[in-house]
């Protein structure tokens, strides 16, 4: 059914994506590509131009929120 919507590699891509979760189960697939679907996703290179900003992303906020004073955590520790 997809393939008439979208490129065969963006399937793949969707297989891929479940693999990476160890999920083998073809409605996760379908969910996958359903969201996809949504946001306009036709193309593997829209794909991956996706997936690449959503990570660029998290990892700008967990940087932002992963800066530690160690020296303040152990004094607010041992006091």
């Amino acid at each position: 059914m997809w393939s008439g919507v979208i490129d065969c590699d963006v399937i793949i891509l969707a297989v891929e994506e479940a693999l990476k979760y160890n999920v083998r189960n073809i409605n996760y697939v379908d969910r996958i590509l359903q969201s996809w679907s949504k946001k306009g996703l036709k193309t593997a290179n829209d794909v991956k131009r996706y997936k690449s900003i959503w990570e660029s992303r998290n990892t700008e906020h967990r940087e932002k929120y992963r800066q530690y004073d160690f020296k303040e955590l152990e004094r607010k520790l041992f006091g």
